[in-house]
């Protein structure tokens, strides 16, 4: 089981100014790359549950270390592969 659960999950490089970016009239849209002749997954995300995400999951990081650790601005959000909150196509964000 890894750090973030036992299920496997999309991720992307973030950076530690995300942590604060939350504005309402900014939408996040991560692309996941298969194979060549695949076509990509979009998952559509606002900025505020990038920033909540991004902020905890590091915090979460920092925590559970057994030695300190030196802190960096690296970042990672994650989107488990079952998608639990729906970001996969969510391009109902655009009519809000």
């Amino acid at each position: 089981m890894s750090l973030f659960g036992d299920k496997p999950f999309y991720r992307w490089p973030m950076n530690k100014k995300h942590e604060t970016i939350a504005d309402k009239n900014l939408i996040y849209c991560f692309v996941y790359l298969k194979k060549p002749d695949d076509l990509p997954l979009f998952f559509v995300v606002p900025s505020k549950e990038v920033a909540r995400y991004v902020r905890w999951q590091h915090q979460h990081y920092l925590k559970t270390r057994k030695r300190a650790v030196v802190d960096s601005n690296m970042r990672v959000f994650r989107i488990s592969v079952d998608d639990p909150d729906h970001w996969k196509n969510n391009w109902k964000q655009f009519k809000k």
